[in-house]
């Protein structure tokens, strides 16, 4: 994307009041292009043990040709379930801009609902869901030792599957985006690392659950100051 783009792009991300004009096509492409190319970004540190080892297991038993187009397949996966997520955040974007909801979640107007979508978003870094789809990513080799399919068709599924799994992991951090002004490089950035801890590092778990518990103590410190003043949603 170019910088004119990337600036377009930002200029949209940020504009969502009651009063805001419809998106035009092409400013519903631009949004749907910057959440793919900041998923695949963000995504890329993380998914390449997976992508390494899926490359090892093909090139160890097939001939050199036929072992990069399932590489290459098993990678085109990995996007089609990316763009799938582009197309579901900026289809969210685009409804919490025409309810008036979008980028207020966290400002003094919607205190008690900016502290539960932080909330929701902490208890599900400790739920079960997200430790199972952790698991998976941190044991790319088990995943495919289980679930392996031979061919290109079976190599896209494979990069489809397995992706499912780290949109499984990160999607409630990477939605909070939709609530507050945060497509910016820096808060990018740092999910990426955080998420690249959760999934490479020995301690991911002990960051994951960290992540929850200081999501929950920031959401119940927004909602009891919501209460405090006698905010509303």
């Amino acid at each position: 994307m170019g910088l004119h783009h990337v600036h377009h792009a930002h200029l949209i991300f940020n504009r969502a009041t009651p009063l805001s004009p419809p998106w035009s096509l092409r400013e519903v492409g631009i949004v749907f292009l910057m959440w793919l190319v900041m998923a695949v970004a963000m995504m890329l540190p993380t998914a390449a043990p997976a992508i390494l080892s899926f490359a090892d297991i093909c090139r160890a038993g097939e001939r050199t040709n036929s072992a990069t187009v399932r590489i290459t397949a098993f990678v085109l996966g990995y996007l089609l379930a990316w763009w799938g997520f582009g197309a579901l955040a900026t289809a969210a974007q685009l409804g919490l801009s025409v309810a008036g909801l979008y980028f207020s979640a966290f400002n003094s107007e919607h205190t008690v609902l900016g502290g539960a979508v932080l909330i929701a978003a902490g208890l599900y870094q400790l739920s079960a869901l997200k430790e199972s789809c952790l698991r998976k990513c941190r044991s790319p080799m088990t995943f495919f030792l289980a679930q392996w399919r031979d061919g290109v068709v079976g190599a896209i599924h494979l990069g489809l599957r397995h992706t499912s799994y780290y949109i499984g992991c990160c999607w409630t951090l990477m939605t909070l985006m939709l609530f507050s002004c945060t497509m910016i490089i820096a808060w990018t950035a740092g999910l990426s690392a955080v998420m690249l801890m959760e999934k490479v590092a020995p301690g991911g778990r002990i960051v994951a659950r960290a992540l929850g518990i200081v999501l929950i103590f920031c959401g119940g410190a927004f909602v009891a100051s919501a209460v405090f003043r006698g905010g509303v949603l």
